[in-house]
């Protein structure tokens, strides 16, 4: 007996149905306020950044904000290319540097390290015992230049240099001779020089003096070999010391093939807007320019944050694709299932007047998508459909002409059934903590439950206004429902134990997608043959976690904490940190008394020099000794006075420059496994330092934590509320458990599948069980309410199902063609989830028993 509720609706749209020219317009009002709603959500931006699926209050998005807010834009556009031909690679990169440069929003750009303020206070990051011994053996060596004179002057000049010793007071001024504290004498004393054998002997090789001090300035952790060797002096192929007035090491890899120009912009690439416009005019420059016209084996591409625009293009032009396709599919479902225009009209109208709606509602209640909100639509595509499909299967059963308030009357309340316990299912995800599900739960929860209003109105609505059916359905068509309906029978009990068989194989070889390699869009030919990290050096390659301290005593006591944690070891062989930087490892120590016996140096070094020969084979050394008193005439290193790339990454906008450290580390970016192990021990190692982590991949590890954790937790809530659903609408424990069962020998066969595929579960895909339960609970509870009415609208019903499970099917498919893997993954589980679940439903339930002649309420 249909309800009070369901008469009183029957009887609204019977008053819609009654007319053509009211059934025109109502169809007209509603289009007309769809019109209004899509003007209004024009301005819905869709944010493909990860950050967008987790809440402000999120730690690791707390920390990047925190970070933004002190620093501003601290993300780095790389422009990497690839070739053997070094000369092309530089003029390339000089023409792309200098369009460039006339950006109006770059911040800085830099074709390399500048290292000149480095060399020129080299000498000050020796200890003072290293200076001091410098010191002592620049005295040395000019005792041995004069030793050197006075064997040459002595008797024939050929007394051997080793027997020549000049003692202390060899260089005394006349007028002091003699005036030692303690010396009686009256006699004034000359300088000594004796002769002996019992002098040790060692090296005058100035050169060889310098190299040994070089080899100890290697001991700076804060830099890679690379800018080692440029920082100290070394000698050029005629063992002279040059001194270029700018030293500068390119970033260009080991092997010399990868070299890079960094730049630093107004905006960071978290504003994928903004990501993408620059990206496009990168390729723009690379268009223009053509790298095969510098070299044949050129190739050329953006790194760095940047590409997040490159993952959003890809992401946005599959979401059109998927429109298009899913569409296409949709539409051709229909034709083939029911043969008339109308079908199309009846069926796809309502769903596209939905979709105007849930996006204004979207952008009401979420302000903009994200990148698991955006792709609800074509999952809609399919879902929504489902109202329409079955009333229009119940529809052509009426033949000429459809008594809509009949149809209504007795399916509102499966339909109602129906959409209650899919939005149940999806609102089941506002009990969340991840916030990608919970907006995806309230966004497609307002999208069903508008398919189900528009579906009851404007169904009828558009089938008045097309008129009475021309022909009538196909006997065939009846011949092959009986047919199907025996062989249901015969193999129903067979089908069950096939899927339980794959469900219970299957299910426990289902894993968590833990390489996100697998869920991005694959990179082009020219993408993949630019490694642009290898040309940043190898203790600094990769985007570093930024450590905020509030003070710089809390920053070096986190640094500390992590420098003594440098030998742990998480995964692999190596220790999970690269190195700790912050800004005062740079400078170096006891710079007041190193500029002392700097002086020393100078004076020694420049006494020294006057000593040596403008010609001859010791002559080379001169461009030492020079070399060593610039060093050594150097002031104490300021802060100020370092380059850009090393002070830039820790000063903030208030000017303070010690409050930010830099942690490099080894793990790989697309291993889930290992991002979240680096995060949890970057916790541990810090936690009573009181320091916050700022990074993209805390916020991965983050997001994928929240993933997993809701994945477990879930499920209970989601069962607990399907089934209540279900019990108010069959109220009777037979009924409600073998539609219970239904679902979940269809998830069953679902997860089965998805273990022995393999298909593994990721944050994309894992959003739509929801949707995909739903849809496989509707298909059972409109085929038991159909069975309590006869055979005649069991077969209707099946039918409906199968054309529903398509469409969701032909929605999905547009999915499941994407290039960006996670989006096809999506696609991938929802044919597979829906065509499973509706394909056991009806297995079960749309073959009832009895005669034929079964009564038929509609």
């Amino acid at each position: 007996m249909p309800s009070r509720l369901a008469r009183s609706v029957a009887r609204f749209i019977g008053w819609i149905a009654a007319t053509r020219g009211r059934a025109a317009a109502s169809l007209l009002a509603v289009l007309v306020l769809a019109a209004g709603a899509g003007v209004f959500a024009r301005g819905l931006r869709v944010d493909t950044n990860l950050e967008a699926l987790l809440y402000p209050t999120d730690p690791a998005i707390a920390a990047l904000e925190e970070l933004r807010a002190r620093q501003g834009s601290t993300d780095y556009l790389y422009v990497a290319v690839r070739s053997k031909d070094p000369q092309a690679k530089g003029r390339f990169l000089a023409d792309v540097a200098e369009r460039m440069r006339t950006w109006p929003d770059l911040v800085e750009l830099s074709t390399g390290r500048d290292l000149t303020p480095l060399r020129d206070h080299a000498l000050y990051f020796l200890s003072i015992g290293d200076l001091e011994h410098l010191r002592d053996e620049l005295e040395r060596l000019r005792r041995r230049e004069v030793a050197r004179e006075m064997a040459a002057g002595v008797g024939d000049g050929d007394v051997a240099l080793d027997a020549v010793v000049v003692e202390d007071d060899w260089d005394a001024d006349p007028s002091e001779w003699g005036e030692d504290e303690g010396d009686a004498s009256d006699t004034a004393s000359p300088p000594t020089m004796r002769t002996g054998e019992d002098d040790d002997t060692k090296d005058d090789d100035i050169g060889a003096l310098l190299a040994r001090y070089r080899e100890r300035l290697a001991g700076i952790e804060v830099l890679p070999p690379g800018d080692l060797d440029l920082i100290w002096p070394a000698e050029d192929a005629e063992g002279r010391l040059p001194w270029p007035e700018r030293v500068e090491r390119p970033f260009i890899s080991a092997d010399g093939e990868v070299q890079v120009i960094r730049a630093r912009l107004e905006r960071p690439a978290t504003d994928v807007a903004y990501a993408r416009e620059v990206s496009a005019r990168v390729q723009r420059i690379f268009d223009d320019l053509d790298p095969a016209t510098y070299a044949p084996d050129m190739l050329a591409k953006i790194g760095g944050p940047y590409m997040a625009a490159r993952e959003a293009n890809a992401i946005l032009k599959d979401l059109r694709n998927a429109t298009t396709v899913s569409g296409g599919l949709v539409a051709a479902v229909l034709l083939v299932s029911f043969r008339r225009i109308r079908a199309l009209a009846l069926v796809l109208l309502p769903i596209a007047v939905s979709t105007v709606f849930t996006l204004a509602a979207a952008r009401i209640l979420l302000g903009e998508l994200n990148v698991l909100t955006a792709f609800l639509f074509a999952v809609l595509l399919g879902i929504g459909v489902d109202f329409a499909v079955h009333l229009y299967a119940v529809r052509e059963r009426h033949g000429r002409t459809a008594r809509w308030p009949d149809v209504v009357r007795h399916h509102l309340r499966p339909l109602t059934a129906a959409m209650a316990t899919t939005v149940g299912s999806f609102l089941v995800l506002e009990i969340a903590r991840f916030k990608g599900f919970r907006e995806f739960g309230a966004i497609a929860a307002v999208g069903v439950a508008v398919s189900y209003v528009l579906a009851l109105v404007l169904v009828p609505a558009i089938d008045t206004v097309f008129g009475p059916y021309r022909g009538s359905e196909a006997g065939s068509s009846r011949r092959l429902a009986v047919a199907a309906e025996r062989a249901l029978r015969r193999l129903r009990w067979p089908i069950v134990a096939a899927c339980l068989i794959v469900a219970v194989w299957g299910t426990p070889r289902v894993g968590f997608e833990r390489d996100l390699r697998n869920l991005r869009a694959p990179e082009s030919k020219s993408e993949k043959g630019v490694p642009y990290s290898r040309a940043l050096g190898k203790k600094t390659s990769g985007t570093p976690v930024i450590v905020l301290a509030d003070d710089a005593r809390q920053l070096d006591r986190a640094v500390d904490a992590l420098r003594r944690d440098r030998s742990t070891i998480l995964f692999g062989n190596e220790p999970w940190i690269r190195d700790v930087v912050s800004l005062s490892l740079y400078m170096p120590k006891d710079q007041e008394r190193k500029q002392a016996i700097l002086r020393e140096i100078g004076e020694r070094a420049d006494k020294l020099l006057g000593l040596l020969p403008t010609t001859g084979e010791r002559a080379r050394f001169r461009s030492h000794l020079e070399a060593l008193r610039r060093l050594a005439s150097a002031p104490p290193l300021r802060r100020e006075d370092l380059p850009d790339w090393a002070r830039l990454p820790f000063l903030e906008r208030d000017g303070h420059d010690d409050r930010i450290a830099l942690l490099y580390t080894r793990e790989r970016p697309y291993d889930l496994d290992q991002v979240q192990a680096v995060r949890r021990r970057f916790d541990l190692v810090t936690q009573d330092t009181g320091v916050r982590g700022a990074s993209s991949r805390f916020v991965l590890a983050d997001l994928s934590v929240e993933v997993e954790r809701d994945a477990r937790r879930l499920p209970p809530y989601a069962i607990a509320a399907i089934l209540l659903l279900i019990w108010i609408d069959l109220r009777r424990p037979t009924a409600t458990t073998i539609c219970f069962g239904s679902l979940a020998l269809g998830l069953g066969v679902t997860f089965g599948v998805m273990g022995l595929a393999p298909l593994p579960v990721n944050f994309y895909n894992l959003v739509v069980m929801p949707a995909v339960v739903g849809l496989g609970i509707d298909a059972s509870i409109h085929l038991w309410h159909a069975r309590r009415r006869g055979r005649a609208t069991t077969a209707a019903t099946s039918k409906a199902a199968l054309v529903a499970a398509l469409t969701t099917a032909g929605g999905f498919a547009g999915l499941a063609v994407a290039d960006h893997r996670g989006l096809a993954s999506i696609g991938h589980l929802g044919i597979l989830a829906t065509c499973a679940c509706v394909f056991v439903a009806v297995a079960l339930l749309g073959a009832p028993g009895g005669s034929p002649s079964g009564t038929d309420g509609t």
